[in-house]
């Protein structure tokens, strides 16, 4: 599991030069320019194994030199799933070392029918990016467009690397990416609230309104808002203060920030 390589990989790496008092930090990624990041798309590479096995890949997408998404494809008359298995049990059992930065990965056989999830999960765990962007959903429920204009548009794809990807603190198996509305929610609350905050000086105060519908993830949309806050350079850290309206919700809530205190920290 990666947990550890993600956390550094938002934090930075601290590098000190044999001999030198002072430490260096290093940034595998720019966050804040999406334009000095190298984005690569390699179709067909073949590796070698230390049993002298060669095993095909179908897509893989770099940045800065770094294998952070493999796809895997299937002929459009065969069913979707069983996809998955390819990537948690052939390319995880021969490959670990391609899957070692993995941030995510995707599989597809056709327009319509392509879905992303974590390396090492189940059928049930691989979702529909189903938004090109805050609005626009493509005709037909063309997926695989809606998944390469949405998700890995270059912009997005590194908001996503940065702080919609979170671990449990003491289960790095449970790894999470988020949902579409968890994302587009997230970044027009965060929005929304940096507009409204009194901290401007024409702010009111009353920011932040959000209509979930049942089922979209609105504890975790909660949880990505609250780093996102952490972030924000106007708000200067502010303390998040969650307040619900019944004991169950309160307890959901409670539990999933509690084992996430690595990723909000």
């Amino acid at each position: 599991f990666n947990k550890d390589f993600f956390q550094k990989l938002r934090e930075g790496y601290v590098y000190r030069r044999a001999g030198e008092l002072n430490s260096h930090s290093i940034h595998l990624i720019d966050f804040s320019n999406v334009e000095s990041n190298i984005f690569r798309v390699v179709s067909g590479l073949s590796f070698s194994t230390n049993l002298s096995a060669v095993h095909n890949t179908d897509l893989i997408v770099y940045i800065n030199g770094i294998p952070f998404i493999v796809w895997a494809f299937k002929d459009p008359q065969e069913k979707l799933q069983g996809a998955e298995t390819l990537i948690k049990d052939t390319l995880s059992g021969c490959l670990p070392e391609l899957l070692r930065y993995n941030a995510f990965c995707v599989i597809c056989n056709g327009i319509n029918k392509t879905k992303y999830g974590i390396s090492w999960g189940e059928w049930r765990d691989y979702r529909e990016w189903k938004r090109v962007d805050e609005k626009e959903q493509p005709s037909n429920e063309n997926i695989l467009v809606s998944t390469i204009r949405g998700l890995f548009n270059q912009e997005r794809l590194l908001k996503v690397l940065e702080s919609f990807i979170c671990f449990a603190d003491k289960n790095p198996r449970e790894k999470i990416i988020c949902r579409y509305p968890q994302f587009f929610a997230s970044i027009k609350l965060l929005k929304s609230i940096e507009e409204h905050s009194k901290v401007t000086e024409k702010g009111d105060g009353k920011g932040g309104i959000y209509f979930g519908t049942a089922g979209c993830g609105k504890s975790y949309t909660m949880l990505f808002l609250a780093k996102l806050l952490q972030k924000s350079k106007l708000l200067n850290n502010p303390t998040v203060v969650l307040i619900t309206d019944r004991i169950s919700l309160n307890r959901q809530l409670h539990k999933l920030f509690s084992k996430h205190k690595d990723y909000l920290s």
